[in-house]
């Protein structure tokens, strides 16, 4: 777990839109996991997100510290089922586009205008209020969504994207 991938999880997990359209238990608030899932998705009729650092998606540069790691969120999706735990709609992939378009609001800062101008912050509200989140200078995505099917479980899929982070360093 790096610091940029639990503030992106915390990012996440302030947003309510967000946090309806994913799993929660008793143990975790809401199902967004840094390095790997934390929970079985299989016939929960829920989704999860797995956020991971990746090489970074360009060199540093010679006049700033800025460094440019790239994020991997993979967005996991179990369709709905009928009681005997069999696939009643195969929902799977519009689950994880309804997903995509959150994330993209969080990740995807093509327009870097925000209300005051300056740097976006990452974190939890706590962090943001005081100014200790992760700062970032913008994010875009690079690709996704890249599905795939889970071996062994029927409907369930998995969707990949790669954002690109400008972080201040």
């Amino acid at each position: 777990m790096t610091p940029l991938t639990l503030a992106m999880r915390n990012e996440l997990a302030r947003d309510p839109e967000m946090r309806a359209l994913l799993g929660s238990s008793t143990k975790w608030d809401t199902w967004i996991f840094v390095d790997q899932p934390e929970v079985k998705i299989e016939n929960t009729q829920k989704c999860l997100i797995v956020l991971d650092v990746y090489e970074p998606w360009a060199s540093q540069n010679l006049h700033n510290t800025m460094e440019f790691p790239t994020v991997i969120v993979d967005v996991w999706a179990d369709p709905t089922r009928n009681p005997d735990n069999s696939v009643k709609v195969d929902d799977a992939e519009l689950k994880i586009d309804r997903i995509n378009k959150v994330l993209k609001k969080h990740f995807h800062t093509a327009n870097l205008s925000r209300p005051g101008g300056g740097f976006l912050q990452w974190g939890t509200q706590e962090q943001i209020d005081s100014g200790t989140g992760v700062w970032v200078n913008g994010s875009h995505t690079l690709d996704g969504p890249r599905y795939s099917e889970v071996a062994n479980v029927p409907g369930v899929s998995v969707a990949s994207y790669r954002f690109a982070v400008n972080l201040i360093s």
